[in-house]
């Protein structure tokens, strides 16, 4: 959609009320697609989440029923929130 519509003119044809989240799948999304985003959905929760093929779920997101976060974390531009119960994620090097 960002590629087709960055000005976000063909969204306004639409009645987007309803869209209550973007779940974005794979690699962390890029900062500028996040921003594009909030931009023309404000009020969507973005779930930006991490996973690999090799792994076959996802390793950190921002699950919206998950008992375990307690709550929505805002989604920051490069990252992907937390892990997700079943992973203990460490950060050995920058």
């Amino acid at each position: 959609m960002k590629k087709e519509d960055y000005d976000g003119e063909f969204i306004k044809k639409y009645d987007t009320s309803s869209l209550q989240g973007f779940n974005l799948v794979g690699e962390r999304c890029d900062p500028d697609t996040i921003w594009w985003i909030h931009n023309h959905f404000p009020n969507v929760i973005i779930n930006d989440n991490w996973w690999q093929t090799e792994t076959g779920w996802l390793i950190c997101s921002n699950f919206l029923n998950v008992d375990h976060f307690k709550h929505i974390f805002p989604t920051l531009p490069g990252s992907v929130t937390k892990p997700l119960p079943g992973y203990e994620i460490k950060i050995y090097d920058e």
